[in-house]
């Protein structure tokens, strides 16, 4: 493997003996091969032109080559997930809408104020299934001693948390949103993927007749979320184009306030201020219209609002589209980062540290985030963000039909694949990869991930032992923005630009701090010259 950006030096070589080694390097060389001993390429130019990459041989990293070679791959448009990618997730577009088209068309609704929904009911592996109800005077009781926010008696009656479920060694089962409408009645929502009714199995064994609650998975609902730059666009296409005209509907004035609706005289909503995304991407609403015929009725309505006959109405996406966003948002997904037997991870791990009140007794797990608090490194590991750009990787697929004889084992990064730094030889262990994302459906020409990392203190001593250091460009560190003037900090992060390789490849990525954590408050991901007009508690 050969650093793009340290002039060609060898970086990185598979177990082959020294002669086997040396051929390798010398024919790719004469050949102008590529991946299996990708050089310091030029940045690809757009996307959809001519790809032109160029191959610079040097032995000082900061003296250029006496030849330049140029190399454009047969198949330069191909995507690198072509053929072999795969998803039980649906899309609301044309099957032979590119991703990156409809990537694009989804992050200009958000930026743009017409707002993006999704309701995802229809999604067999993302569906929730419907809403876990608790009634009965033990209602707060029994949320304070089996999560981890506070439910005691001091909270408002008409209140909105987030919650962590924990097992008992504090590793999150799912990460719950918790609406309060009375004092002994809370409507529970799992994480796409999750259903109510697991949820309620899991509970129930922990329900006694002292707590004096009831457990109902509530079936005939419907769940809708939109989503915008700006809560309110949202409320503007709500009570233009969707909510009856004869009444009033009060929307939450505060992150911690849920709201209640009378749709009609059968349906009613639970408004939550939250759209399950991280506000750094999105701020907007989820509504919960449960009672007789409700999913009936309003499910038709959605289909109305973001149906080609409402060419103003929001832009209704599917789960492949949502699950794009939700990697790119930076959010950990039951059966992914959460919720199974290979997805074990503490709240701390993941920057749920809102979801947990430091103050409040006894509950599930708490042990668990005592001891992980009270360790003065930090949890044993944290997400973060890893990106993949098509400028520093030629893809197998492009390549294919080549002259060089040389195999390219550039491919698509996968779930549950290792992560390396770059320079290492594979020696230095980085993390594992837990959720990847379409090719470009982003809209940009990447592919995003999210990866569970070790430790960045143990990662940096082996980095200063091998000699291996994290490049970042002037632009990386600092940004002036033209509003305020104001120079950005250098990112906190000790591991935020590490260039990594993933097992068994020449795919080469970086790690990058979660939105929610690379953003200042008040700044939107995918327009950073917005400024969120929202609740004070979103900007945490």
């Amino acid at each position: 493997q050969i650093h793009p950006k340290k002039g060609g030096r060898i970086q990185q070589v598979k177990p082959l003996d020294t002669y086997d080694i040396m051929e390798k390097v010398i024919v790719s060389l004469l050949l102008i091969s590529i991946a299996s001993t990708a050089s310091a390429f030029t940045p690809r130019q757009s996307c959809g032109s001519v790809t032109r990459q160029t191959f610079l041989s040097s032995s000082s990293p900061n003296k250029p080559s006496d030849f330049d070679f140029e190399y454009v791959p047969p198949n330069p448009e191909i995507s690198p997930d072509e053929g072999s990618f795969s998803s039980p997730l649906s899309s609301v577009f044309p099957s032979d809408t590119p991703a990156g088209m409809r990537g694009e068309a989804v992050r200009s609704a958000i930026r743009s104020g017409r707002c993006v929904g999704w309701d995802l009911s229809n999604e067999a592996s993302l569906s929730p299934g419907g809403v876990l109800k608790i009634h009965g005077k033990g209602t707060r009781a029994f949320l304070n001693n089996k999560l981890t926010q506070s439910f005691s008696a001091e909270t408002a009656s008409s209140s909105y948390q987030e919650a962590c479920l924990l097992d008992p060694k504090g590793r999150v089962v799912d990460r719950l949103r918790v609406a309060m409408v009375d004092d002994e009645t809370a409507y529970v929502l799992t994480s796409p993927g999750h259903t109510s009714e697991d949820l309620l199995k899991r509970l129930d064994p922990f329900v006694f007749p002292l707590d004096e609650i009831t457990l109902e998975n509530v079936q005939d609902t419907f769940l809708m979320t939109l989503a915008s730059v700006q809560r309110e666009h949202v409320q503007k296409v709500l009570v233009e184009q969707f909510l009856p005209k004869d009444k009033s509907f009060p929307f939450p004035t505060r992150p911690d306030e849920a709201v209640t609706w009378t749709y009609n005289s059968d349906i009613s909503v639970v408004v939550l201020p939250s759209t399950g995304l991280p506000p750094v991407a999105a701020v907007g609403y989820t509504m919960i219209f449960h009672g007789n015929g409700a999913k009936d009725l309003i499910s038709k309505e959605w289909a109305r609002l973001i149906g080609d006959d409402n060419p103003d109405g929001p832009i209704g996406i599917g789960g492949l589209e949502y699950e794009t966003l939700r990697i790119e948002a930076g959010l950990p997904a039951y059966g992914s980062e959460i919720g199974s037997k290979e997805a074990k991870a503490s709240p701390l791990e993941l920057h749920w540290e809102n979801t947990i009140n430091l103050e409040k007794g006894c509950y599930l797990g708490q042990e668990g985030i005592a001891s992980i608090i009270k360790n003065p490194r930090g949890p044993p590991r944290t997400l973060y963000s890893v990106v993949f750009e098509d400028s520093t990787n030629i893809w197998e697929t492009q390549s294919r039909g080549d002259k060089s004889g040389i195999e390219n084992l550039t491919h698509p990064p996968k779930v549950g694949q290792t992560l390396y730094a770059l320079g290492s030889n594979e020696e230095l262990l980085v993390g594992t990869l837990t959720s990847v994302a379409e090719a470009a459906g982003t809209g940009d020409p990447t592919i995003v991930g999210l990866a569970m990392v070790r430790r960045a203190d143990s990662i940096r001593k082996k980095m200063d032992e091998i000699g291996i250091e994290i490049f970042r460009e002037p632009q990386d560190i600092f940004d002036v923005t033209e509003s305020s003037g104001m120079i950005e900090p250098p990112p906190l992060d000790p591991l935020d630009g590490l260039e990594i390789v993933v097992e068994g490849t020449f795919t080469v990525g970086k790690l990058s701090m979660v939105p929610s954590r690379r953003f200042r408050m008040g700044k939107n991901m995918f327009d950073i010259d917005v400024v969120v007009e929202d609740f004070e508690g979103d900007r945490d």
